[in-house]
């Protein structure tokens, strides 16, 4: 009986390390709305240089090539912006008019020629874009940045795990400029679906290890200010204390001194630990068992370096 039990325990953890695997997906949208009107002023202030300068209608080369490749950039910015727009599309969009910038200016003899055009250019973008860029569009980043760490991961990256498309694709849950819970508006949403190994003590007869694929649906609390710069400035209670909580459902084996068997299971997660419920498909009894569902409790205790090899 407890060979068949060995191979699905196995093939579960098989299974496991395959979608462990599995790539991320895309950063969090766009506030398309408040760039929108922002970009298409710039777009419309290059549409009047272009056509009316003089630097243009001498045919002054650099000049136009400038132009027209930063309303190009500015165009292509607000076809996508409420299309699956993300942030590496605004920054893209400022390189790309950096590098124009520096060709232009070297055609044109460095700063032996100042072109007005160039400097009309300059001042519409600092107005509309590169403030905004620096200050408020800078500070939804961080602050993205720190509840996507606060939900699985590390500081240094700035996307979601795959399973962030599904908040995104819940009418509920998904990315809002007008939502009274103010995490929406940044692209980023508090439920998570969660999918990761899962070590658990079983209790029992005896106290037997186990190993479950966990999944389910996880709340996360979040603070309730952050700073002009991003930086969290006020923790509630449950976001300093509670952190997360939810519900999953888990399949895995159980190691024990008659070999290995299938476990099914229910839980309850709160912090970093959950507590199971535990059904034994080969003796037929239940069981409870503690798992732990987080590590970062062990940043205390653990080198840096040697928390990143552990599961979030």
């Amino acid at each position: 009986m407890n060979k068949p039990n060995h191979r699905y325990a196995a093939t579960i953890l098989a299974s496991a390390l395959c979608l462990a695997s599995m790539v991320r997906a895309a950063p969090a949208p766009l506030p398309a709305q408040a760039l929108r009107a922002d970009f298409s002023a710039y777009v419309t202030r290059l549409n009047g240089l272009c056509a009316s300068n003089s630097e243009v209608a001498l045919n002054l080369f650099p000049v136009l090539t400038y132009l027209t490749t930063c309303r190009d950039g500015a165009q292509a910015v607000l076809a996508r912006l409420g299309h699956g727009g993300t942030w590496d599309l605004l920054t893209g969009f400022r390189d790309q008019r950096i590098t124009a910038q520096r060709i232009a200016r070297k055609q044109l003899g460095g700063t032996l020629h100042v072109s007005p055009a160039m400097a009309d250019e300059e001042s519409v973008y600092r107005e509309r874009i590169g403030s905004k860029l620096e200050e408020k569009y800078g500070r939804d980043i961080e602050i993205q940045s720190e509840l996507f760490h606060r939900k699985y991961l590390a500081p240094d990256e700035g996307q979601a795990n795959i399973f962030e498309a599904l908040a995104q694709a819940c009418p509920l849950t998904c990315f809002n400029e007008s939502s009274q819970a103010w995490y929406r508006t940044t692209g980023v949403s508090a439920w998570e679906v969660k999918l990761r190994l899962e070590p658990v003590i079983v209790f029992g007869s005896s106290t037997d290890p186990a190993v479950l694929l966990s999944g389910g649906l996880v709340f996360n609390f979040f603070p309730s200010d952050f700073t002009d710069t991003g930086a969290v400035k006020k923790e509630t209670l449950l976001s300093d204390y509670v952190k997360r909580t939810g519900l999953c459902l888990g399949v895995g084996a159980r190691f024990h001194a008659g070999g290995q068997t299938l476990l099914v299971s229910g839980g309850w997660q709160l912090r970093w630990v959950t507590l199971w419920g535990l059904y034994d498909t080969a003796a037929h009894e239940t069981f409870f068992g503690l798992g732990v569902s987080e590590w970062d409790w062990l940043k205390n205790f653990l080198p840096g370096g040697l928390l990143n090899f552990l599961p979030r």
